[in-house]
């Protein structure tokens, strides 16, 4: 009757056993999905980040781009000027 006892002890140790590492794994697999999930909102942030940056920078070179085109107009009516003063 005591291995009965036994083997009834050691089985039900077992399947403690098993749950536990059952739970173990269960809560290792949700730590990994939370924090994929969290790796994949940063990721999301930062990109949303530089898109914004990435517009502003496109907005300062069309200005740029315009100013530059300015300032040329600018020197090539300067240097007509010139090269009519040194052709008098």
């Amino acid at each position: 009757m005591a291995s009965i006892g036994t083997i009834a002890s050691a089985l039900f140790a077992w399947r403690g056993k098993k749950e536990d590492t059952r739970q173990k794994h269960d809560d290792t697999t949700l730590g990994i999905v939370e924090l994929q999930n969290k790796l994949v909102k940063d990721l999301t942030d930062e990109v949303n980040n530089l898109r914004m940056e990435i517009t502003g920078l496109r907005s300062d070179n069309t200005q740029l781009r315009t100013e530059n085109e300015a300032l040329r107009k600018q020197v090539k009516t300067l240097n007509d000027k010139l090269d009519e003063l040194m052709a008098t």
